[in-house]
């Protein structure tokens, strides 16, 4: 995995920017056999001879049924209250862990904390930024719009209670958010927390650059809207329930584009 390196180096350096933090960086590893293990050993070797304060790492490697139950695996090996979900090849962005404190002491009661996405290509070179909105179940309900998830901060109890489930390979997160987001304490922090990497390994890599999805994306796309969406309407069939989404998702866009004008200097900055 050529990012791991990255995604390691910039836990790391958020730890130390910010001393007085204990954080743990977990890495669960689905039994590779590109490197990664090795890469993983020697990196915990280093992180122990050169032991920071309150810094600490550690990794497990065996088979796994996908990224949903390697996630669960972690969020059972972790020990903090507070836990944050990163990708192996993407990065934590500067500032990211005291733009969550700093929120979190704004908002003790929230469960998720969430902030905007800097898109990095394989290079780690800036690509474009997407910036979020504040948390509205309606915009998930209606398909439209979901919050980041890798370089956000989750409650771990949350996963505790409600694990992600390993069913779901590319829309988990929306799975999860529908399953569980209606009460969220969700909280948009704003500033930069991921830098996103798109690369032809990245499996949503395709899907953000050309917008089209993947057959088995298609397939539990339905099946959370045949569990979730469709059965807000009892009486009407199934055909009838994706044409009343369909109707309802053409004015959530609509509000879901002018509520993103608040950052319209900022995109427009990116492009100028």
């Amino acid at each position: 995995m050529p990012y791991l390196g990255g995604c390691l180096q910039s836990v790391l350096k958020e730890a130390t920017a910010n001393p007085g933090e204990q954080v743990c960086h977990l890495v669960i590893d689905a039994a590779s056999t590109d490197g990664s293990v090795e890469q993983l050993k020697l990196w915990s070797e280093e992180i122990f001879n050169n032991k920071s304060s309150k810094y600490s790492f550690k990794y497990t490697s065996g088979p796994d049924r996908g990224q949903s139950d390697g996630f669960n695996k972690g969020i059972t090996r972790a020990e903090s209250d507070w836990i944050c979900w990163l990708n192996s090849d993407d990065e934590l962005a500067p500032g990211t862990i005291q733009s969550f404190l700093d929120t979190l002491s704004k908002h003790p009661d929230a469960e998720v904390i969430y902030g905007h996405v800097q898109f990095i290509d394989e290079q780690s070179r800036p690509v474009k930024r997407c910036y979020h909105l504040p948390y509205r179940f309606s915009l998930i309900e209606d398909n439209v719009y979901v919050p980041p998830t890798s370089g956000t901060f989750f409650r771990r109890e949350l996963f505790i209670k409600e694990p992600l489930d390993p069913d779901f390979h590319f829309v988990m997160d929306v799975e999860w958010f529908l399953r569980c987001g209606r009460n969220l304490k969700a909280v948009l922090a704003d500033h930069i927390f991921c830098n996103f990497r798109i690369s032809t390994q990245g499996k949503t890599s395709e899907m953000i650059k050309s917008g089209s999805v993947s057959n088995r994306h298609h397939e539990e796309r339905e099946r959370y809207r045949r569990k979730y969406i469709y059965p807000r309407w009892p009486e009407l069939t199934e055909q009838e329930a994706l044409a009343k989404l369909l109707r309802r998702q053409k004015w959530a866009k609509i509000l879901y584009s002018l509520l993103k004008l608040r950052y319209f200097i900022r995109y427009l900055d990116n492009i100028i």
